[in-house]
């Protein structure tokens, strides 16, 4: 009993280092999982549900009925054109009729007057009540005919979640009670009406009956959720989903660092002892078992508490974020966080601490007698490095959603492993070289080094390690959330101008240069909807990707250009050219991709009563969040020569433009505006959020780092002890022996800190330009944190651990 006491006793740092480890990934798990719902389910609001069905043909009950099964909310709306007059001139409105569920996500925002305030509401307008956009504010507190009802205008309607879903085709809204749509007479067999059920629920259940949904969906109906309605929140959010993996991971590599670390501490100061049990003649078998069985105790320990630690964690954090975020967080009842946690721990702890076990108990027994160093053989420190590369390999797996970020974080992880420890050793051989007959100290601080015994190359290399994922998270967050605020400046463009006539577009171009007004090129569009690939119809073609289902069904804005619009950038082909007879077609690479469309793939578009056959000459990336008019396709002029379009430009209007404003509309009457400041606000408020969530994994690795770095300390503190002594029986003072100290722990953290940043740096260019597919831009603040943080770090736990080393007396350490 008191040789497995002993045992457990010199485990703490391991069994520390292994409830961090688990209490990370439960914590992390569990938030991410409940941050991202919020994103999503914030993200969800711009849709007003979490999937739609859109339809020309009213829905029967089929729908209805299988979402309830799956424990679903479902709403329904109706939307049609139509006219009223205002002072007997007409004018068109878009008429939109909505249930009491509506809207399952989101909140409908209200005011009585354009300058009043405004007011959040789960209502919707009574029985014989209509709200009306606040372009037709004065309408409000007077009676309203619609087709042959006659309503009253109560209050001015200020936002609704979904109103940026076809941005481009808006007239003022006017919104209604659905039980009241049959009194106006408007729907009738010929209308052109637009019919939407949303589902909103458990992400779970949304996803299995977008399954059972797309299964079952029929002729002319089309399937919306956040990935293929709102493509300027797509990215966004892919980014933050990946940051988040990183994050989470290079977390995780802290704390393991500090398991491998303290494994070999543990079988260090085990071998000794190993060494005397097998002299006694126990066999390596049985000590084999034995140790084994201790670390399944030590890891069904680390893991309870490891789990009770990431559980209690989540509520500060929850508290915290709730604040900033304004919100609930979203409950999480899966029990993958706590299962994931369990086996991370395991393969941990086993991937780091079995190899070391193995290797301490094939301790010979005259270790008893002689106190060196047992080297290892290559085969042994071989199989070291194996299995931490495995146990590391599967919780990338287990952990990242990217395959290719998985398997270049295993290649950075590998890098730092085996290239730092190299890498920093022939430093201090080249810096003992060059101080030789010049500079005692520096020579006497170099060869403590690089002593073998002292582990110090391993330990730089661990906390090298440490501060790599720390300055790398720094790195990417800063890119990343500088990526965002460059693509949602101050002076976005805030309105679209729609509905251009096609003989204006050139004037309306003008007349923004002329009074200064910021504004896009003016593009032409036309209505398309894909027909055939390469002479096949889209509807006999057996697509891989999930998203090309939607591409078929979707009607699309079909512009042409001369030159490459702002923002996008040509990854294949070569562009258009504008004075080319033959048609040609450059599409977006997303739908290149769902669609597995290349360059020479000829496309059928149906334009009306019209067919147009086009190769595809170009592929484009865009950028979708920019609030610009982007495009799935554009065409060169030929194309669309002969076919009826209508202008669009999008543009920022400040106080000054706004007189500009009014005097273009009276010029230019056919013109509709389209204020898009609501929404831009929501995804700037979404971006935002995301930004704070990516501040905690930061704090969250600056905590695993003092783990790792406690683990450090503790390994050579023994080593250090028993120098001391001797040095110190030889009547070397203690002033001096302190200083030195000191000043090792300071020089490893220059050396440290030079190589962190060094690779930070390379790592932060690669993940940012491959991964994220944003500008890098070179830091000199992250040398400077690296080398400054790294050298106090360390010279404040050199000064710490040299006052408890010269603590303890030499005679009871001569004597042990």
């Amino acid at each position: 009993m008191k040789v497995e006491r002993a045992s457990i006793h010199s485990y703490w740092l391991m069994f520390v280092a292994t409830v961090i480890t688990v209490g990370i990934v439960t914590s992390s798990q569990l938030i991410t999982d409940r941050i991202g719902l919020l994103l999503d389910r914030q993200a969800s609001e711009l849709l007003a549900a979490d999937i739609v069905v859109l339809s020309n043909r009213e829905f029967d009950g089929e729908y209805r009925q299988a979402a309830l099964q799956y424990g679903l909310q479902v709403s329904n709306s109706v939307s049609l054109r139509t006219a009223i007059f205002i002072d007997d001139d007409p004018r068109l409105v878009e008429l939109k009729a909505v249930d009491q569920n509506y809207p399952l996500r989101g909140r409908l925002e209200r005011a009585s007057e354009v300058t009043g305030e405004r007011s959040t509401t789960t209502e919707i307008p009574a029985k014989g009540e209509v709200w009306v956009d606040t372009k037709l504010a004065q309408l409000v507190a007077t009676r309203l005919d619609l087709g042959a009802a006659n309503f009253d205008s109560s209050w001015l309607l200020t936002f609704e979640p979904d109103r940026g879903g076809a941005i481009f085709n808006l007239a003022p809204r006017v919104l209604m009670n659905l039980e009241d749509l049959a009194a106006t007479g408007l729907v009738v067999p010929g209308s052109r009406v637009r019919y939407r059920l949303m589902f909103a629920g458990e992400p779970s259940a949304i996803a299995d009956f977008k399954v059972w949904l797309t299964a079952n969906l029929k002729a002319g109906e089309e399937v919306q959720d956040l990935e293929n309605a709102r493509p300027e929140m797509r990215r966004a959010l892919e980014r933050t989903r990946k940051f988040f993996a990183l994050a989470i991971v290079l977390t995780l590599v802290i704390a393991m660092a500090a398991i491998a670390i303290t494994a070999r501490y543990t079988a260090n100061r085990e071998a000794p002892k190993i060494a005397m049990l097998r002299a006694f003649g126990i066999s390596q078998s049985s000590l084999l078992r034995y140790y084994l069985r201790q670390l399944g105790s030590l890891w069904v320990a680390a893991t309870i508490a490891g789990i009770l630690l990431g559980w209690g964690t989540q509520f500060s954090l929850q508290w915290v974020l709730e604040g900033w975020f304004s919100k609930t967080l979203p409950n999480v009842y899966s029990l993958r966080p706590y299962f994931s946690a369990a086996l991370v721990g395991l393969l941990a702890l086993a991937g780091f601490s079995v190899p070391h076990l193995f290797n301490a108990t094939a301790t010979a027994p005259m270790q008893v007698l002689r106190t060196s160093v047992n080297r290892r053989s290559w085969i042994r420190g071989l199989w070291v490095s194996a299995s931490a590369v495995v146990a590391v390999f599967v919780v990338l797996v287990l952990l990242m959603q990217s395959s290719l970020l998985a398997v270049a974080t295993l290649a950075l992880v590998l890098a730092c492993a085996f290239i730092l420890p190299l890498v920093l050793g022939w430093m201090i051989k080249f810096l003992l070289f060059s101080s030789q007959r010049r500079f005692w100290l520096r020579q006497y601080l170099l060869s403590r080094l690089q002593a073998v015994s002292r582990g110090a190359i391993y330990v730089m290399s661990g906390f090298s390690l440490v501060l790599i994922a720390i300055l790398l998270i720094a790195v990417v967050k800063d890119e990343l959330l500088g990526s965002w605020q460059e693509q949602l400046p101050e002076d976005i463009p805030n309105y679209f101008l729609i509905n251009i006539r096609s003989d204006d577009i050139e004037a309306v171009g003008a007349f923004m240069q002329q009074h200064q007004i910021d504004a896009s090129t003016p593009y032409a569009l036309a209505r398309a909807r894909l027909s055939q690939i390469n002479s096949v119809d889209v509807g006999s073609i057996d697509f891989v990707h999930p998203g090309a289902h939607h591409m078929t069904k979707h009607t699309f804005n079909i512009t042409h250009a001369r030159e490459v619009p702002d923002q996008n950038e040509i990854i294949a082909g070569k562009w258009l050219d504008p004075d080319s007879p033959r048609a040609q077609l450059s599409v977006e690479h997303g739908m290149a991709d769902k669609l597995g469309l290349d360059i020479g793939d000829e496309l059928t578009l149906s334009v009306g009563s019209k067919t147009l056959r086009a190769p595809v000459t170009s592929i484009r990336r865009v950028q979708w969040e920019n609030f610009k008019p982007n495009f799935y396709l554009i065409a060169n002029p030929e194309l669309l020569a002969d076919l009826p379009q209508t202008g669009l430009l999008s543009a920022f209007i400040g106080e000054r433009n706004k007189a500009d404003l009014k005097r273009l509309l009276q010029r230019f009457p056919s013109i509709t505006l389209l204020d898009v400041t609501e929404l831009m606000a929501r995804v700037r408020n979404i971006v935002d959020k995301a930004s704070v969530a990516l501040q905690f994994f930061f704090l969250f690795a600056l905590a695993s780092a003092l783990i790792v770095l406690l683990a450090a300390i503790q390994i050579g503190r023994h080593e250090r002890e028993i120098e001391s002594s001797l040095l110190r029986a030889l009547s070397a003072h203690t002033n001096q022996l302190y200083r030195v100290h000191v000043l090792e722990f300071t020089l490893m953290g220059g050396l440290i800190g030079f190589f962190s940043a060094s690779i930070a740096t390379l790592a932060g260019w690669a993940i940012s330009v491959y991964f994220f597919n944003i500008e890098f831009h070179f830091s000199a603040a992250v040398w400077a944190y690296g080398l400054l943080s790294s050298s106090l770090v360390l010279t404040i736990a050199g000064t710490l651990v040299s006052r408890k080393v010269y603590n303890v007396s030499p005679m009871k350490i001569l004597r042990s």
